[in-house]
């Protein structure tokens, strides 16, 4: 514009011409902001950062500006939410600033000697370097924020929660106070540590997914550690459902417990059990590609985990391993060795694939129980006093070794491939039970044997937790000097029964049926129950021993032949 004096006017820019004269052409020039240092002189006399006389040019600081805040004789500035976002180039500070509201957006860097407090306040952007032992400090109940921030010291949490966006970093975010927390929001990936730590009881929580449905990470350079100083447990969940993607270390040390429960859990990087318990608990799932660092403690691998592709790496040097969840295990082999170490079924299920051992390392039975379900396990199994074992599907293996008073279960529908010994010199009971968790048949497969050894201390029972039909098309044997008792529903033998000493009682709570063996070497069978043997009574072959009728034989239309390969029963026959 020209004005009266021929002076064209443009903001703070002024070209003088003739009065009258042509306007030369001119290139249009391309727009910088000018960048100003702005310094904090406190003119206004509050510590408010809105305040726009507090600073050296009388305006409160923009995104071009450098600001520069000395030491005051103020206990620390505030910014506020007064009036939501600023935004500014740099920040250095001798004075300590509490956010409790709004947004400071740096956009280079900010360096300060003395403390910053998030109270509720929000800092977006920008690398910080606290300087001088400076921290920054999360206080009160409103939540702070951190978004895509680099922060070259530690945040210090003794109340209270602070929440981390975008790719904030940091190099340890401390949760010194019990029910503090650490929120992530959906997307962010934080690479710095996270500590749970200090005397007070209560629970620290990280908490992903906060503000919505999405995957959280840790970094390659991230780490979540319970220290051993920590007075509480920590807990890694969700606020919405999340993918947990570990780059980086989960680590629990000290006697406190970590517990990793978001819904999806996928292992990149490493979880290390040093002391203290870390329980594996997802709500849906995990995977690990990564390593499983066992050093001491225990290590509950809770939830389904699916090893279809492998369990990653493991490096066990001490501690316990224990499977509490699920191990889905299908068309995979897991192998037990140096590197793994036993692991103990806890309650758990394996399932699927197969498993094998090698270097002392076995699959250890508890008295939590736990089920094996259609699983190829290559070794032995020992079930000493007070354990017991689920049988589901087909599991093969090739002898469980019953050395106490213990219980070898076996779901409605499955098959027992495999030698099965009641052995040892504990006494109490060994029991086989059928029918476990509802009713159905029970198989002893072709290659199936379940045997009262004459080492045992005490007698074994085949019996059933439901009713269940028993088919036995392997081999049931009674030898020593305690008793056998089979007892489920039904008995349909299609295989061998055979007695070489001690007892061996028929007792089916409805019937039994014989169409495989009896082989009586020695000792005493008891026929108890009912004995249907319209059908016939199958091949006999005695070479010994003593045969009580002490039940009923069902024999209507049939014919039961005494002779050299039955030998003599105690009881007459009755036809009803």
């Amino acid at each position: 514009m020209l004005n009266r004096l021929g002076v064209v006017m443009n903001g703070a820019r002024r070209l003088l011409l003739n009065a009258g004269a042509a306007i030369p052409s001119m290139e249009g020039l391309e727009v910088r902001e000018v960048m100003a240092a702005v310094s904090w002189d406190g003119g206004a006399g509050t510590a408010n950062w809105h305040d726009a006389l507090n600073w050296s040019n009388d305006a409160i600081p923009v995104a071009a500006d450098d600001v520069t805040i000395p030491a005051t004789a103020l206990s620390e500035i505030a910014f506020t939410a007064t009036t939501g976002s600023r935004t500014i180039r740099s920040l250095s500070s001798q004075e300590a600033i509490n956010f409790s509201g709004g947004t400071l957006t740096v956009t280079t860097t900010a360096t300060t000697d003395s403390p910053i407090t998030l109270s509720g306040g929000s800092l977006s952007g920008g690398t910080y370097t606290l300087t001088n032992g400076a921290a920054m400090t999360v206080a009160g109940a409103t939540v702070g924020t951190l978004s895509n921030v680099t922060i070259g010291g530690e945040i210090r949490i003794p109340v209270g929660a602070i929440l981390l966006a975008g790719t904030t970093s940091f190099a340890a975010a401390r949760l010194t106070g019990g029910s503090t927390t650490v929120r992530v929001a959906p997307g962010a990936t934080f690479n710095g540590e996270i500590i749970a730590e200090g005397a007070a009881t209560g629970t620290r929580t990280v908490q992903f997914a906060f503000g919505g449905n999405g995957t959280g990470t840790i970094g390659a350079s991230g780490v979540i550690r319970l220290d051993s100083t920590s007075g509480g447990p920590l807990a890694i969940t969700e606020s919405s459902n999340t993918t947990l993607v570990n780059n980086g270390l989960i680590v629990a040390a000290g006697t406190q417990a970590l517990t990793i429960g978001t819904n999806i859990l996928t292992n990149n990087g490493t979880l290390r059990v040093s002391s203290g318990t870390m329980n594996v608990s997802l709500q849906t799932s995990w995977t690990t590609a990564g390593t499983v660092d066992v050093e001491g403690g225990t290590l509950n691998l809770g939830s389904t985990w699916n090893a279809t592709g492998g369990i990653g790496t493991w490096d066990r040097s001490g501690g316990t391993v224990n499977v509490s969840g699920t191990i889905t295990n299908t068309g995979s082999t897991i192998g037990l060795n140096a590197t793994t170490g036993s692991w103990n079924l806890s309650g758990g299920t394996i399932s699927g694939g197969s498993m094998t051992v090698a270097a002392g390392s076995s699959l250890v039975l508890t008295a939590a129980a736990g089920t094996l379900s259609n699983l190829n396990y290559g070794a032995d199994l020992a079930l000493p006093a007070g354990t017991a074992v689920t049988l589901a599907g087909t599991v093969t293996f090739p002898t469980i070794h019953m050395t106490g008073a213990s219980s070898l279960r076996v779901a409605p529908g499955a098959t027992l491939n495999g030698e099965v010994v009641a052995e040892g010199a504990a006494t109490g009971t060994r029991t086989v039970q059928f029918a476990f968790g509802g009713n159905g048949t029970g198989t002893i497969g072709a290659s199936g044997v379940i045997r009262l050894d004459p080492t045992s201390g005490g007698p074994l029972t085949i019996n059933d937790s439901s009713n269940a039909t028993l088919v036995n098309n392997g081999l049931i044997l009674a030898a020593g000097t305690s008793a056998l008792t089979i007892s489920p529903n039904i008995l349909t033998n299609n295989g061998t029964v055979r007695l070489s000493s001690g007892t061996l009682n028929m007792s089916p709570q409805s019937s039994y049926t014989n169409a495989g063996t009896f082989d009586i070497d020695g000792g005493t069978l008891n026929l108890n129950t009912t004995f249907n043997a319209t059908s016939g009574i199958g091949t006999w072959e005695r070479s010994g021993g003593t045969v009580n009728v002490t039940g009923t034989i069902t024999n209507t239309g049939s014919t039961i032949a005494l002779n050299a390969s039955t030998g003599s029963w105690t009881s007459p026959v009755r036809g009803r």
